[in-house]
């Protein structure tokens, strides 16, 4: 089942992107960017969306595993 992602918190911006307990986000020369086109197929455990780029920036991309206890 494929679904666009509407689990983030309006003040948010949608600056992130959550599969299951997984976070995901990119920085571009140090700040968290808006990702847009956010899909998440829960079923297939696959997330997906796109960011502005600009050649030549710095970027990186972060994620937030699951926590153990």
């Amino acid at each position: 089942m494929r679904r666009r992602s509407n689990s983030h918190n309006p003040g948010d911006g949608v600056n992130r992107v959550r599969l299951g307990d997984y976070e995901a986000w990119v920085n571009v020369e140090g700040k968290r960017v808006t990702h847009y086109g956010i899909e998440v197929d829960e079923a297939k455990k696959v997330a997906t969306c796109w960011i502005a780029s600009t050649a030549g920036k710095v970027s990186a991309i972060h994620f937030l595993p699951p926590y153990i206890f």
